[in-house]
């Protein structure tokens, strides 16, 4: 109610206006050595840029604010949140300048958007989440208590099908191992880890509601 039209005028008039939310988003973008793999445009790590700019693009298209935090071992890139009229260049540039190295360690960006966001955001996780632990759901767990967090599982469809024939040399792309394996031996072995391992993954972050 405008009581100073009231006063004025001796009519009441109510004014309205549209609260718009403002809201807050981390892109967590992981690019370790693991991510490399795949053949140009279609390795993990561009697949999971573009991902993130197009999602980044779209927010501070409405006016949101948009970080980024990219990492292997340690973080290797650091945006805070902004929506001024740069941020998409900046947001573009970084992440077209990603390269994949170094062993994964989410936790490592996943402490960083805690120690970063102050108040409830948005969080989005784009990894393969190939660590030899799993100590990552723990934190993403207490990430969700705070946060919205939603996590885009990236992988090569060669990691679901393993389509590969004859003796193979295979080796790490984080820490340069290398194991020689007969596909036909192993395939079902494997496939069945994979599984279970995304299986796992899927179950503890819809049990967090983790999206």
């Amino acid at each position: 109610l405008d009581w100073r039209a009231y006063a004025k005028v001796n009519r009441y008039y109510i004014k309205q206006f549209e609260d718009e939310t403002h809201l807050r988003a981390f892109l967590v973008v992981d690019s370790s050595g693991s991510m490399g793999y795949g053949e140009g445009a279609a390795n993990k790590l561009a697949h999971a840029s573009r991902l993130a700019g197009a999602l980044g693009y779209l927010l501070l298209r409405d006016q949101d604010s948009v970080g980024l935090i990219a990492y292997n071992d340690h973080v290797t890139e650091a945006i805070p949140p902004r929506s001024d009229q740069g941020a998409t260049q900046e947001l573009f540039r970084t992440l077209g300048n990603l390269r994949a190295e170094g062993p994964t360690q989410l936790t490592m960006g996943l402490t960083a958007v805690l120690e970063q966001a102050r108040r409830r955001s948005i969080v989005v996780v784009l990894s393969d989440l190939f660590e030899e632990n799993t100590e990552f759901l723990d934190l993403l767990s207490i990430l969700s208590k705070r946060h919205e967090v939603m996590l885009l599982h990236v992988l090569h469809p060669d990691e679901l099908d393993f389509p590969f024939e004859r003796m193979h040399l295979f080796r790490s792309m984080e820490d340069g191992s290398e194991l020689m394996a007969e596909p036909e031996v192993i395939r079902d072995a494997y496939l069945r880890e994979m599984q279970s391992f995304i299986e796992t993954c899927r179950k503890r972050c819809v049990n967090q509601g983790i999206r």
